[in-house]
């Protein structure tokens, strides 16, 4: 006569079983860090068990890559500092492919270590935590390569690349202004004009080039700036002392800007030298036929 074989119902698949296995605490810990906490009943049949085993070794593979993949990005992220700084050393040395190769580098860290594929950087990657002054570094390094590339003719796509970039990216860097009197400095002399001209009027890049003026009164668009704009191109464009004073100014005054902006206590002393040099400068022009 046979005996009927008592039988558990497992609480996780629900299949008869005459054996049920507790859960022990470190699988429980182990399951709970793969997000199955809620999944977790205190027995189970032994082919649930066997799952929840494949599960936790699958689960410590997923762990190390991902702990794998993190060492790698902070790596990475330290690492970007040498490579900025290998870029600049070519670029003074004027290697300029050598240096192009290297920002080009900077850049594709960024990405990685934000876990993007490359064009899908945004400002608002490079303004979360650590990242918050990274934002000025990354349009400075932009303006590098864009200079590289207005060298040579064979690297339009890439110019004109790296100018959506700073266009997109300039509006929200807080170093804008200083970087943006070297754009309009630059412009000048550079091979594609149409590109920087374009790139000047989408930046709202001030093209009066009163650096100083600009710097001390906050405002492009501020009467004194535009007061001596006027003077610029009114008296001093129409003689040779005045050309050779101007061309003077743009080569030194960006310096003096950037030093006003890094010490804006000096800007109430530049501003009431300003105040006297532009109340002259009115009388000049009102005395002019």
């Amino acid at each position: 006569m046979s005996t009927a074989v008592a039988t558990k119902k497992c609480p996780r698949c629900g299949t008869d079983s005459r054996e049920l296995v507790r859960i022990d605490a470190g699988m429980r810990i182990a399951l709970a860090e793969g997000g199955m906490a809620k999944e977790i009943p205190g027995e189970a049949c032994t082919n649930c068990i066997g799952e929840f085993s494949k599960l936790v070794s699958q689960g410590a593979r997923l762990r190390a890559q991902r702990k794998a993949r993190e060492a790698n990005q902070v790596a990475l992220w330290r690492n970007r500092i040498n490579v900025l700084k290998q870029g600049r050393t070519f670029l003074a040395q004027r290697l300029f492919v050598e240096a192009a190769i290297e920002f080009e580098k900077y850049i594709r860290i960024i990405e990685i270590v934000s876990e993007l594929k490359p064009g899908e950087l945004k400002p608002e990657h490079l303004k979360k935590n650590a990242k918050s002054n990274e934002l000025d570094v990354f349009i400075s390094t932009l303006w590098d390569l864009i200079k590289i590339y207005d060298m040579n003719a064979s690297y339009q796509p890439k110019l004109k690349e790296k100018v959506e970039m700073i266009v997109e990216f300039s509006k929200q860097a807080p170093s804008f202004p200083r970087l943006a009197r070297k754009m309009v400095a630059y412009s000048k002399k550079a091979k594609n004009k149409e590109v920087f001209n374009d790139l000047l009027t989408r930046c709202n890049a001030p093209k009066s080039k009163c650096f100083i003026a600009t710097s001390t009164y906050g405002d492009p668009l501020h009467p004194q700036v535009l007061l001596l704009t006027r003077f610029r191109d009114e008296t001093l464009e129409n003689n040779v002392a005045g050309r050779i004073f101007i061309w003077i100014y743009y080569k030194v005054s960006p310096l003096i800007a950037d030093f006003l902006d890094k010490n804006p206590h000096l800007k109430t002393t530049s501003r009431n030298l300003l105040d006297r040099i532009a109340k002259k400068v009115q009388i000049l022009l009102e005395k002019k036929p």
